[in-house]
Formats: C-alpha cells, sequence, structure tokens
C-alpha cells in the first residue's frame, strides 16, 4: 500500500514529470534517484528513501514501468494537454478509490467518514487517534485486519485526499469531507449519453463510479447496521457535494413537491435553491467538464 510509505503526491507530479522528459533516454532507478535526490541536498543522506517511495507509489498507481533494458518508462499514451497531476488523480480514483487491492483503506476509511455525518475530523493525535479506533472496531469480520488502519496511514490517507479534491482543511487544522470535486471529474462517467437522470438510475450509477460513496461497494462494506439504500438519504458530504454542484449550474436537481427520490436533508433541512424539496427525482447535466 503506497500510503506506508511517506509519498507526497506533489513531489510524485515532479517524477513523472522527469520520467516523461527522460523517455527517450537511459533512466534507470539510479539516474532517476540522481535527478531527483541528487547528494547535497539538504536532509538527503545515503539512507534516504524518498525516491523509492516514489517509483513504488507510481508503479502501484501504475503510472510507470519498466523497459526490457530496465529503464523507467511511462505507462500511459502521451498527450501533453493532461498534467501529471491529473494523471495522478484519475490513477488514484481508479486504483486507489475504484478497488481496494492496491490501497487497502483509502475507500474505506473514507466511507468511514462520511457515515459519521459530521462535518470534520477534528485535528490532533488523540482525536485522529479515536476515529481510527472505531473505524478499526466497527469494521465487519469478513475485512481483514493484518495490516490495520493506524496513525500511520492516516496522515498520508488525508493528504490524498485533499489533494484528489475530497476535502479540506479549516482554520483549526481539522479535515472537512466534501467530494465534490471528485463527482465533478466522474459525471461524464455516470451520465455517460444521457443527460437527465432519475434519482434512482444517478444514484447507482454514481455508487458503481464511486465505490467509497453512497451505495458504493466499499461504502456498504463499512456502514453495515448504519446505512439503508432503501432510506434515500445522501450522507451529509455527498448531499453538500450535489447541492455544490446544482447551485454552481453545473447539475439541476429537479425537486418537486411529495417527490419520492433521494433526501439531502442531512446538509440542511430545506429545499435547494430555485425548488420546493430537499428531495430531488432526477438530476440534469448542464454544463460538461
Amino acid at each position: 500500500m503506497f500510503t506506508d510509505n511517506p509519498t507526497i503526491p506533489a513531489q510524485l507530479e515532479s517524477l513523472l514529470d522527469v520520467v516523461e522528459l527522460m523517455k527517450d533516454r537511459v533512466l534507470d532507478k539510479d539516474s532517476l534517484r540522481s535527478l531527483i535526490q541528487p547528494k547535497g541536498l539538504p536532509g538527503i543522506s545515503e539512507t534516504s528513501k524518498q525516491v523509492n517511495a516514489h517509483i513504488s507509489a507510481a508503479q502501484d498507481l501504475q503510472l510507470i514501468m519498466y523497459d526490457e533494458n530496465q529503464n523507467i518508462r511511462p505507462n500511459y499514451p502521451g498527450n501533453k494537454k493532461i498534467s501529471s497531476r491529473e494523471r495522478i488523480i484519475a490513477a488514484f480514483d481508479k486504483i486507489a478509490l475504484g478497488n481496494a487491492d492496491t490501497e487497502f483503506w483509502a475507500g474505506r476509511f473514507y466511507a468511514h467518514i462520511l457515515i459519521s455525518n459530521q462535518d470534520w475530523i477534528e485535528s490532533g493525535t488523540e482525536a485522529q487517534g479515536r476515529w481510527i479506533a472505531n473505524f478499526n472496531d466497527s469494521l465487519p469480520g469478513n475485512i481483514p485486519k493484518n495490516n490495520p488502519m493506524n496513525q500511520s496511514k492516516y496522515q498520508p490517507l488525508i493528504r490524498w485526499y485533499l489533494y484528489a479534491g475530497m476535502g479540506w482543511i479549516d482554520p483549526a487544522e481539522s479535515f472537512v469531507p466534501d467530494p465534490t470535486k471528485r463527482l465533478l471529474r466522474v459525471l461524464p462517467d455516470i451520465f455517460e449519453e444521457h443527460k437527465i437522470l432519475d434519482h434512482a438510475e444517478f444514484m447507482s450509477r454514481l455508487a458503481t463510479v464511486c465505490p467509497e460513496l453512497d451505495g458504493g461497494n466499499l461504502f456498504n462494506e463499512v456502514t453495515v447496521g448504519k446505512y439503508s439504500i432503501s432510506d434515500r438519504t445522501c450522507t451529509k458530504a455527498v448531499a453538500i457535494a450535489l447541492r455544490n454542484l446544482h447551485d454552481q449550474k453545473i447539475l439541476k436537481l429537479s425537486c418537486p413537491s411529495d417527490n419520492l427520490g433521494w433526501s439531502l436533508k442531512l446538509s440542511g433541512d430545506f429545499a435547494i435553491s430555485g425548488e420546493v424539496s430537499n428531495r430531488f427525482d432526477s438530476v440534469e447535466l448542464i454544463k460538461k467538464k
């Protein structure tokens, strides 16, 4: 799991930039280390392993590969319009959040945060420790715990959530979950050729594309006994994200009176802008990314 190592996403961007620039030249691991982590940099010693951590993370995210001569090469089609940051976030969405094979806890812990319907995770080691303990204690027995969620994994995960636009840090340095940008990225995958989806189809597709969000398979794994999809009530963070996209005129949530669609009440028991209910009956894609 790459969150077990000290990889910083912004530094991973630099590594990918170098790999891209050197894709037609010799670039084995030692050469890459000399470019990214040259001797003489402050804090760098013979035992420094930052580059090894970045290489490992890039491999886990399937962004680099070794050719037949053991040179490190990009593992994606060339497209100068796509930045290293965009590639990393897309890989994180697909590989770390999309399933639990590579990154065991990324999607599951985020789902645990969402189902709490709390505004934030308090800063400080003690508060974070309580969240981690509650998460571990509440996991169903069918989820292996041989490499449990712990404090050393917590900070890297929060760093990745921030990087991927799944939340932000408030003035008190608490983490505030907010998947607005995550939803924005996947709207083309949710709607595909459609322009309007009814509430059930929209939430079903959302759960498929984002398994860590409401109704997704990773979400369902860690919310047994805490959540019922039949209640058709969005978690607070997802409800806020949908309201945000509506207010930004990217989506239009149709909320006629007395409809039986999904409720946004956990984000505030009031109708959204321009509508009469806090339940949405259908969703229209107004503006494509």
